[in-house]
């Protein structure tokens, strides 16, 4: 057998591989050895250390409240995963899509998100506490308290901040523009990179954002006139007590 066939053709005893191993890393095993041997040594040192508390530790370990805490931990771990992964299921499709309504309206929602819970949130702790503590004196449940006495107190308080967060939101999605998805802003460059009228037809667009802002802002009045108008009358009555009081006999 020449050494063309032999490399072409090897003996059955090259092409056995059953009998193959593979080297001893002693590095590998030296350096496991000596990270057993220190955690070894770290578990006897805590093991043997009273300022732990073992005893208590034992005691405490499976108690009732300390399970009960536990289930509430891997409950709320489990609800969160889901949630969060809910969320990131929803963004990574709107990284990948291609369409850009998708994409535009999660990037714009979640932005809004974060300011619309801490304007919501500062509404309802404007809300008295007094009126809270009204409705359980009366035994409303939390969510008929919300509903009827202070959400809408709390309106007062939410609704001009709102407002402004939705005008700003008119204006904010001009940002869409950037990813080709045909807002206001968008069809109006697009006819000036025809016409190159570049000045007119941004003022088109200015006038429509000005309309826009001012209609909004005409709604935004008459919202808070209506859910102010039980401060109101309360002001308005305590003036004509006042008034009725200097009054002569």
């Amino acid at each position: 057998m020449d050494m063309t066939e032999r490399t072409i053709n090897p003996p059955i005893e090259l092409r056995d591989v059953a009998n193959a191993h593979r080297p001893i890393e002693w590095g590998r095993w030296l350096l496991w050895l000596v990270v057993l041997i220190v955690a070894a040594n770290f578990a006897w040192i805590v093991a043997r250390n009273e300022n732990f508390g073992w005893p208590i530790v034992a005691e405490w370990f499976t108690a009732d409240s300390i399970l009960k805490g536990l289930s509430v931990t891997l409950g709320l771990t489990v609800v969160a995963m889901i949630i969060g992964t809910a969320i990131g299921l929803i963004l990574a499709i709107a990284r990948m899509s291609n369409d850009t309504l998708f994409s535009s309206l999660a990037g714009l929602s979640l932005n809004e998100a974060a300011y619309m819970a801490e304007i919501i949130r500062g509404g309802l702790l404007s809300v008295d506490k007094g009126q809270v503590e009204a409705t359980d004196a009366f035994g409303m449940t939390r969510s008929r308290a919300l509903r009827r006495i202070i959400i809408p107190q709390a309106m007062r308080s939410i609704i001009p901040p709102t407002g402004n967060q939705l005008i700003s939101m008119i204006k904010a999605t001009s940002l869409v523009s950037v990813i080709a998805m045909s807002d206001l802003l968008y069809s109006v460059q697009a006819v000036y990179n025809r016409t190159f009228e570049v000045i007119p037809m941004l003022m088109v667009a200015v006038i429509w954002y000005l309309v826009i802002t001012s209609l909004l802002n005409v709604g935004q009045g008459f919202i808070e006139r209506y859910y102010a108008r039980g401060e109101r009358g309360a002001s308005d009555a305590n003036v004509r007590t006042a008034i009725r009081v200097e009054e002569p006999a």
